[in-house]
């Protein structure tokens, strides 16, 4: 129920409320909320799954909220810190790797012409 409560206040007070924010959001939160109760996705393949449908909701919520200028860059811990408690340090190493891929990913879609300035690179790694 916390994790409803913790994205419900994301699409209520976050600084995106578009349909489709508020939408990814409070899935986000339903799945997270679900997630335990699916017999399935508690087995290896299940946990990769879940894996997936977390990051994948996660890109969607970037891409919708400007990419990698996206305020909301931190809900990526959600699919690796489930990824950690699920499978350990394999699915902890194997799942900040795909997220970092992923996040970094969002360079591709810098218009031609804009760049990345030197002096936000570092809050860029950081993220």
């Amino acid at each position: 129920m916390l994790w409803l409560f913790l994205f419900a206040a994301l699409a209520i007070f976050g600084p995106d409320r578009t349909p489709v924010s508020v939408t990814v959001l409070i899935g986000l939160g339903l799945f997270q909320m679900i997630e335990p109760k699916v017999p399935f996705l508690t087995t290896t393949l299940g946990i990769v799954v879940s894996f997936a449908v977390k990051l994948v909701l996660w890109y969607v919520l970037m891409g919708w909220t400007d990419g990698i200028a996206s305020s909301y860059y931190f809900v990526i811990l959600l699919p690796v810190i489930s990824a950690a408690t699920s499978a350990g340090l394999v699915g902890l190493a194997a799942g900040t790797v795909v997220a970092c891929a992923a996040y970094l990913s969002y360079l591709q879609f810098i218009p031609k012409g804009s760049y990345v300035a030197p002096d936000e690179w570092p809050v860029l790694i950081l993220r």
